[in-house]
């Protein structure tokens, strides 16, 4: 996942500059960069609460599908407006997918092992560093568009199977009793639940909820 998000970062970032070109708003590369990157840093924290409220699994998979939308936005983009979007969504998924994966990194390493752990994972960017820009001059000679669609197929691809296995791993310690059970949710109704998320999510509510209790 480190190698395709690095290779995929490395092409379209090299590209940008002739996208924007070619729409006649090169001036708004820093514009977007800047947009995109705040976006994505805001993703840390409600990220964060979904990894440990709901699953590591079911926020990966969110930040996958958001950045899978930026990449298919960004292929089928007929203008400059799409394109801009398709690049928040890119780096909310993109932030999104790294700091889920640090967070697994970091469970399933121990404390000693885990500077290691962390070197290993990010070892693919010594590669894409240098094949990033020779792959986005091969796709700009051709057909740009396809930077963004092949990497459309191929990131869910590689990001199934560590779904599945995350998935599969819950199951089993489920059988295995090592989960505590989760509060029963089917008894709520739509307010109780919007009400319980906004103050499991959000700290100054959750500071007043527990006051009242």
């Amino acid at each position: 996942m480190y190698f395709v998000n690095g290779f995929n970062q490395s092409i379209t970032g090299n590209l940008a500059p002739y996208i924007t070109s070619e729409f006649e708003a090169h001036s708004l590369v820093p514009l977007i960069q800047v947009v995109s990157s705040i976006m994505g840093a805001a993703t840390y924290m409600p990220l964060a609460k979904i990894l440990n409220l709901w699953d590591r699994s079911v926020g990966f998979a969110l930040m996958a599908g958001f950045a899978t939308l930026g990449l298919i936005l960004a292929a089928s983009c007929k203008g400059i407006g799409v394109y801009c979007a398709s690049q928040v969504f890119y780096s909310i998924g993109l932030t999104g997918m790294i700091f889920a994966i640090d967070v697994i990194t970091a469970d399933t390493s121990t404390l000693r092992d885990r500077g290691l752990a962390y070197a290993f994972t990010s070892s693919p960017y010594i590669i894409t560093a240098y094949a990033g820009p020779t792959a986005a001059a091969k796709f700009y000679e051709n057909n740009w568009r396809w930077a963004y669609g092949s990497f459309a197929i191929i990131l869910p691809v590689f990001a199934a199977p560590l779904v599945l296995i995350m998935r599969y791993a819950r199951k089993q310690a489920e059988i295995k009793g090592l989960l505590p059970a989760a509060p029963p949710a089917s008894n709520r109704t739509l307010v109780e639940s919007v009400k319980h998320y906004l103050i499991e999510f959000d700290g100054k509510l959750l500071k007043l909820h527990h006051d009242n209790i």
